[in-house]
Order: C-alpha cells, then structure tokens, then sequence
C-alpha cells in the first residue's frame, strides 16, 4: 500500500463524517430553522448535498489510490479538485471572521490536496497489512491519549464532567465517573491493542499474534453491534447526547477498527 494515500484515506473519511453528522447539525439545521425563502433553503439543501457526494468520493478515491498498481492520475485528481477548495475556505474565513480557523474545511481539504500532491510526486510503499495496522493505530492510538486525559481530570470534549458522563458513559448527570485506575487501564489496553496490530503485520507468520488480533476483532466487532442495540437494553440512554454520538461514532468507529484487524489477522 502506498503511505500518503492512507493518510488521505484517514483524512478524508474524518472529514466525510465531520460534514455528515457534525456539520448537519451546526449548518443545515439552522438554515432550515430560519425565515428564508424556499429557494434559499433549496438550493442550500442541494449544495449541501453535493459536498456529501464529493467527500464521499474523496473516501473512495483515496482508498482505491493506496494500492500499488492504482492509476497515478487519482492522486492528481484529488489534488486539483482538493487544493482549490481549500483554498477557497481559507479564503471566505479570512475575509469574513478575520481568522484562518473558523472554517476547518480549508485545512481539511487543503491537507487532502497537499497529501495527494506528496503521493503523486513520492510514491512511498509500504507492506499491505502494515498499511491497515497503521490505519488501525490512528483510530486506537488517539482514543488511549483522551481515556488518559479522563483520567487525570480532563472533561474534554465536554464543557465539564456532568457533561462528560452524559456524553460518554451514557449515565445521568451526578453519577461518579469511572475511577482513574479503570480509566487507565482501558488506555493500556487500547494502547497493546495498537502495538499488537503493527507486531501482527510485522510477523504475520506468529500464530499466537494472528491468533489474539483475531480476538481483539471479535471484542471490537461485539462492542460495535451491541452499541445499535445499547438503546434497548440501556432505555435511558436516549434521551442523552451518548445515544447520538454512539450510533454515528463510537460503534461504527468500533466496526471500523473491527475490520482493519481483520485485514491483518487474515
């Protein structure tokens, strides 16, 4: 696999469901909430959609640029269409909020465009199943360095941690979040599991590796399940912002890491 298209990858597909299920609640649902024309809401509606279908085939392009014998031209592609796109953000964020950061499109996109110029220009390889365990890394990896955050008192991302366990643990405000020592011990283990991925693709010929990868699989494949059914056996979880949040994040990111221990253990 090639390095800098799994990176697009990875970027890309954040910046699809950042625009997807974060931005459709911060953008277009206060359009459609204010008095404008039909016309207005229209034509915002199609040309919010239009960007959903253009990230989603950044997605696509990048995942099918990764693996040698791709046609160059992707790259350059996503390049051109990515580079002026960011260019623009940056631009309307300067000239409207005085800031280069109020649109986090324009770094997004333009991180996209100069990853895929750098992929065009150095084609850097490496072994497949290395390729998905650092795609399996980049999710595990960040997740062991915010449970250690928690447990050393960050509420981060939430405002305080009433809001924390509301929007992570799923209990209600005033409930005791889990204690530092369990906190801790989750990011250890997200932390092996990150390191067994690369040793895994490292040493593919190591049953008792391929042989535990394929367990960390099936723990992630059962937490990404179970999270869609968690409003049924956990009832009071749906009127708290982890209900949301663990549909369209934590069990399809879940999924997600699921199958790229699969690519590696296969």
């Amino acid at each position: 696999m090639f390095l800098f298209p799994i990176l697009i990858f990875l970027v890309s597909l954040f910046t699809f469901w950042l625009h997807t299920f974060v931005g459709g609640r911060l953008v277009l649902a206060p359009v459609f909430a204010a008095s404008l024309s039909r016309l207005a809401r229209g034509t915002m509606a199609a040309g919010w959609h239009f960007i959903t279908y253009f990230l989603a085939l950044n997605v696509v392009v990048a995942a099918c640029a990764a693996f040698p014998g791709s046609d160059t031209n992707l790259l350059l592609a996503l390049a051109l269409l990515n580079l002026p796109f960011g260019i623009l953000f940056l631009s309307v964020s300067l000239f409207h909020f005085r800031s280069i950061s109020k649109l986090p499109q324009s770094s997004l996109l333009g991180t996209i465009g100069l990853l895929a110029l750098l992929a065009y220009f150095f084609p850097i390889t490496l072994p497949t199943k290395v390729g998905f365990a650092l795609v399996a890394m980049a999710a595990l990896l960040p997740i062991a360095a915010i449970h250690i955050a928690w447990a050393f008192g960050s509420p981060w991302p939430a405002a305080n941690h009433n809001d924390l366990i509301e929007l992570v643990v799923g209990q209600e405000r005033g409930q005791p979040f889990p204690g530092r020592a369990l906190t801790l011990a989750v990011a250890a283990l997200l932390c092996l599991a990150a390191g067994l991925t690369l040793a895994t693709a490292l040493l593919p010929e190591s049953r008792l590796l391929q042989n535990l990868t394929w367990l960390l699989a099936l723990v992630l494949a059962a937490r990404g399940c179970l999270g869609f059914f968690e409003g049924r056996l956990r009832p009071w979880t749906r009127r708290l912002p982890y209900h949301h949040w663990n549909r369209v994040l934590y069990s399809p990111l879940c999924l997600l890491m699921a199958a790229g221990a699969v690519a590696i253990a296969w």
